[in-house]
């Protein structure tokens, strides 16, 4: 397991008695939960989510391939490709090796260029299926607001050119880009359309969720969740 930018007190090991309590009491708005698929108990976690209306997400782990078992049938996501997570390499099968053998499932691209090089995006841009790509800004506390010095969770963070880190020991623990400069970054490095850019920051993630009969895309009879850029992707109105 990888933990990551994760406190270690917030971090489980798979049980199922405490699935169900964190179930009950969020009351059906958890939709998305990150397992790391090497850990014993794992596959019944995995498969008890989809159950509960719960898509599971692998991430945040050290598995190699042999260690990932898919609910047939279910949509499966990955929790940021790359980041927290074995890589893909010529030696072993790393989780991060996944999205390229399995097509069918969805996985989190972060493009803020810190945490994931430009090439690696590049890669998964013109390699991977562009139905399943879900740009990610992994924002967090400072994101959008000028550098300096934050507190997350009790603990001091630093957001500067190299993303925002935890103060006592460099750790990156997020993002301080917002989705509309991600999107922005993205085009700009891939050649990927607009249209594109905005399909893999809202309607993908919308079809993941199994909401994109209602939002997502601009379409007839879809609920009017609007935001408004300018050429500069800069936000200028929210309309909703």
């Amino acid at each position: 397991m990888k933990k990551g930018g994760i406190s270690a007190d917030y971090i489980s090991v798979p049980d199922t008695k405490l699935l169900n309590d964190i179930v009950k009491e969020c009351k059906g708005w958890l939709k998305l939960m990150t397992v790391a698929p090497e850990l014993k108990g794992s596959d019944t976690i995995i498969n008890e989510l989809p159950n509960y209306g719960i898509i599971p997400c692998l991430g945040h782990s050290n598995a190699e391939l042999s260690d990932v078992s898919i609910p047939e049938g279910e949509k499966v996501s990955m929790t940021h490709l790359f980041n927290a997570m074995s890589p893909v390499t010529h030696k072993k099968s790393g989780l991060g090796m996944l999205p390229f053998l399995n097509k069918d499932v969805f996985f989190e691209l972060n493009g803020d260029g810190i945490h994931v090089s430009d090439e690696a995006v590049l890669m998964c841009y013109k390699n991977l299926n562009k139905e399943k790509l879900i740009l990610v800004s992994d924002a967090v506390i400072s994101s959008g607001l000028e550098y300096g010095e934050y507190e997350s969770y009790g603990r001091s963070v630093t957001s500067n050119e190299k993303g925002v880190r935890y103060k006592e020991d460099n750790v990156l623990m997020g993002s301080n880009l917002l989705i509309n400069n991600i999107v922005k970054r993205f085009i700009k490095l891939t050649g990927a359309s607009l249209s594109e850019a905005v399909q893999f920051a809202s309607l993908n993630p919308s079809v993941l969720l199994g909401i994109d009969s209602k939002r997502g895309s601009l379409e007839t009879g879809k609920e009017a969740d609007i935001i408004l850029l300018d050429q500069e992707y800069n936000v200028v109105a929210n309309l909703f």
